[in-house]
């Protein structure tokens, strides 16, 4: 469950229309005062029980590291604890936590083979899908990870078969 106070002077039209379909699909509370989330979702209790209950402490808690600028909790920069959370209405929204795509990972050439910090290959190492990184560069679209799997895993697949054919003869 995550709780973010909404300002309307940061609320982009696509922000805008996510509000309005959690909203109307009743995922989405306005909550005029941080005690009264826990009331509003008594069914996620167990969910909730990393804040010992009391949401006002963890927001105090927030509060006082943003304006430190220092989080000692999640190791965030002073530049992500954006905004303190001190006037309501606030908003909260049920969530689940999900793996979508990782953005990093081992440098890789046209043949998927691993490469080294000086660009030359490792012989014999291959990698696809999530292992590898830079592929679509600092974002992507959604659903291109699908196609990067079963390529570029086809590819390394290939070499590797390749590579052992020639070591057997």
């Amino acid at each position: 469950m995550a709780v973010r106070r909404a300002s309307s002077s940061h609320l982009g039209s696509f922000i805008r229309d996510a509000v309005k379909q959690f909203n109307d699909i009743a995922t989405l509370r306005r909550i005029d005062a941080l005690n009264e989330m826990t009331a509003l979702y008594k069914k996620y209790q167990q969910e909730l029980s990393w804040i010992g209950g009391n949401l006002n402490q963890v927001v105090k808690r927030y509060n006082a590291q943003q304006k430190a600028g220092v989080d000692d909790d999640f190791g965030r920069s002073a530049a992500q604890l954006t905004a303190a959370l001190e006037t309501a209405p606030y908003y909260a929204v049920c969530v689940t936590p999900a793996i979508h795509h990782t953005m990093g990972g081992l440098s890789v050439n046209t043949s998927t083979q691993v490469l080294k910090a000086d660009g030359t290959p490792i012989p014999g190492l291959y990698a696809a899908g999530e292992v590898t990184g830079g592929l679509h560069g600092a974002n992507r679209l959604g659903g291109n990870g699908v196609a990067d799997i079963v390529v570029n895993g086809r590819l390394a697949g290939v070499a590797a078969a390749r590579m052992f054919a020639r070591l057997d003869s």
